[in-house]
């Protein structure tokens, strides 16, 4: 998991990061193979994507 870094059991994601997953959802990926390759949870997943849609408008 590139892009992470392990604070005693929480990871902290850098927008690089964050951004490379919601393009992957953007580019026709599903969510569910894109929580399952990159181990992020469902809800991280659909945090991300709102946060994009409102940076983005």
């Amino acid at each position: 998991m590139n892009g992470t870094k392990n604070t005693k059991h929480r990871f902290i994601y850098t927008d690089v990061y964050k951004d490379r997953v919601v393009q992957l959802y953007y580019g026709g990926m599903k969510k569910k193979d894109i929580t399952e390759e990159y181990e992020v949870s469902m809800y991280l997943l659909n945090k991300w994507i709102k946060q994009y849609n409102r940076d983005i408008n």
